[in-house]
């Protein structure tokens, strides 16, 4: 931009104004009617004004140089100047580019941050208000101006979205936290069921002599009794035999219940099945479930576990056989998940304590058995955390310590989810008035129900025949189908395809059943795990008074 051509006019204008110091108020009046025209002409826009400066005073220098020789009045220094005006602004914009140049480089390390349309909107509003004023009006205005860019420029930059996510991860301490919270809540859940089937057995000991001692000493009399003797006889013995369903009356924890009916049950329909949840997720919900049985068991007084003389004065109701075998299911089950949910955790503790060794991680060889189970090793494997030297020298050994966790995980998840279903199934028995009505409401088939209530309850709680046991899940599995090695007699295939025709509807298995066979494939892995681990544990599994002499190998 050239500013040559302005100043020369000005010098010029100024020469004027000495010449006509003498000329009239009508040349003064003249010049201020010129001046007002100019202002309207330059208000515009600042870069309008610097456009239109030259030819508007080369147009104008004649007239007001004419209006100076006629009239001899008036005093130049008391008129305003356009002239100085639009050079004053064209400083002013020469001084924004500059500014918006130092913005432009501030721009790359402030990511990107730009003057907002409302400032520039104003910008221009003030340059155009500088010549409708004084020059002191115009300095303040620019001032103003420069006050607006400094603050824009110190504005903070926005945090960048492209800046990646640091997951959190858990310290040590909160992970070996949770461990001694979970070991510790699973085996009050264990104990209290311990307890109730000690009582339970005790109380069922006391009512069958009761009753053999009133059936003895019943026919003794040859004259006939009163009608209520054999009536109070009758009401022991059937009180005898709806004792059994005294399981019933104890419930699962609340919070299992709900974590139950919403983990399984009542899935998110918005959440596909196949993909399922990821694997983090169902670690913390399942920490949660432990945080909530562990305020439910300390609400609950000491006393509530059922002893023998409370049993004895429960007023049992008749219970049909079904409900009653689902729910000495359910409670069987909910042991065995307990107990190999425990033993999941840390794998090395006894009696509900949790091993007290040093928890660091060895540089090289196996780890430590307090490294073993859910530890920060296990942890950080699962996040994918593990430090690089930890990773480079026992990354093997962490990493088929990982694999051992989800195996174990995975049996865990498919046991929860078999109980939950017992559990529906039991709650849809107990609110029914009557089978026929709830016979489409189950969900585990009448059969099926039967052959694990025998499998877990009377061959592995009861008897502890795990022989039997073996060839009661082989019985579910296979059901009616036989394995078919080999050709008929005679070679003829053609038989055996017609055969196999033939007898195809009255075949019951659950080989084809993917989900069924892996529900029952966990029932079968937590059988196992009671097995090996039964000479094991300092008191005997199930119920502290049960004997294990009748164990089978």
């Amino acid at each position: 931009m050239s500013f040559e051509g302005l100043q020369g006019l000005l010098k010029k204008k100024k020469q004027e104004q000495r010449q006509g110091a003498s000329d009239g108020p009508a040349a003064a009046a003249a010049a201020a009617a010129n001046a007002s025209a100019h202002t309207q002409a330059l208000a515009g826009s600042a870069t309008a004004a610097h456009k239109s400066a030259t030819p508007t005073n080369t147009a104008h220098a004649a007239p007001n140089g004419g209006g100076g020789s006629s009239g001899n009045g008036g005093s130049g220094s008391t008129t305003y100047d356009p002239y100085a005006a639009a050079l004053q602004s064209v400083q002013i914009l020469q001084q924004q580019q500059q500014q918006q140049e130092q913005q432009g480089t501030l721009s790359s390390t402030t990511a990107g941050q730009k003057r907002p349309r409302e400032d520039m909107v104003q910008a221009s509003k003030l340059v155009g208000a500088v010549h409708t004023s004084n020059g002191s009006s115009a300095a303040e205005a620019s001032d103003e101006l420069n006050v607006r860019s400094g603050a824009s420029a110190s504005t903070p930059p926005t945090v960048s979205l492209n800046a990646p996510v640091v997951p959190s991860v858990k310290s040590d301490d909160d992970v070996l936290a949770q461990r001694e919270m979970g070991v510790a809540v699973l085996q009050m859940c264990l104990t209290k069921l311990e307890h109730y089937w000690a009582a339970e057995r005790a109380s069922s000991k006391a009512l069958a002599s009761t009753c053999y001692s009133v059936t003895a000493t019943a026919p003794v009399p040859a004259v006939p009794q009163p009608q209520h003797q054999p009536s109070s006889a009758g009401a022991l013995l059937e009180s005898s035999d709806s004792l059994p369903a005294l399981s019933s009356l104890l419930s699962i924890p609340r919070a299992l219940r709900d974590y139950l009916v919403a983990q399984f049950v009542a899935p998110n329909p918005g959440a596909t099945r196949a993909t399922g949840l990821p694997e983090m997720t169902v670690l913390d919900r399942e920490f949660e479930l432990l945080a909530e049985l562990k305020a439910e068991m300390e609400a609950e007084p000491p006393n509530e576990a059922v002893d023998s003389a409370s049993t004895v004065d429960t007023k049992a109701h008749q219970v049909p056989e079904e409900q009653r075998q689902l729910a000495e299911l359910l409670c069987a089950l909910w042991y065995l998940v307990a107990l190999f949910w425990q033993h999941s955790l840390d794998p090395h503790q006894r009696n509900g304590r949790s091993c007290a060794a040093s928890t660091a991680m060895p540089r090289e060889g196996p780890l430590a058995p307090a490294q073993q189970g859910w530890s920060p090793a296990v942890y950080l494997g699962l996040q994918n955390a593990l430090p690089a030297d930890v990773r480079l020298l026992q990354g093997r050994v962490i990493a088929e310590e990982v694999d051992r966790w989800r195996a174990l995980a995975r049996t865990r998840q498919n046991a929860l989810e078999l109980l939950s279903y017992v559990c529906s199934d039991y709650d849809t028995s107990a609110a029914a008035s009557s089978p026929s009505t709830t016979a489409a409401g189950f969900i585990i088939p009448s059969d099926l129900r039967k052959n694990l209530h025998t499998m877990v309850v009377r061959h592995l709680q009861q008897e502890r025949n795990f022989m039997a046991v073996r060839q009661d899940y082989v019985d579910i599995t296979m059901g009616t189908a036989n394995w078919k090695l080999g050709l008929f007699s005679g070679g003829e295939v053609h038989m055996r395809r017609s055969m196999e025709r033939v007898e195809r509807n009255r075949i019951a298995h659950l080989l084809n059943n993917e989900h069924a066979t892996q529900l029952l494939q966990a029932v079968r892995e937590l059988t196992i795990f009671v097995e090996h681990h039964a000479l094991a544990r300092t008191s005997p599994f199930f119920c502290p008074a049960c004997a294990t002499s009748t164990m089978a190998a």
